[in-house]
């Protein structure tokens, strides 16, 4: 486990891809959605020949009893596997 903090916004990517190494996976924890959308986007450019996933955040119902949209579960457990 590695764990980097106080490297610019831009540094971030280059960096990670570098550690990423050719083989596995690997994990990177922003703040924000926003930010690992931005992130997810840089890091394309430096690691061409991988998938790289974002998990989306969950949704924010304020009801007692609430009916979920599934597509975006789905969409974090994609993230995941």
């Amino acid at each position: 486990m590695i764990n980097i903090s106080g490297i610019s916004e831009s540094r971030v990517a280059p960096v990670a891809a570098y550690l990423s190494g050719e083989e596995g996976q690997s994990i990177i924890i922003v703040p924000s959605e926003n930010r690992a959308k931005r992130l997810a986007e840089d890091l394309s450019f430096f690691v061409r020949d991988r998938e790289i996933y974002v998990l989306p955040s969950e949704e924010h119902v304020f009801l007692k009893y609430e009916a979920r949209n599934h597509d975006m579960m789905m969409d974090r457990l994609k993230a995941l596997k």
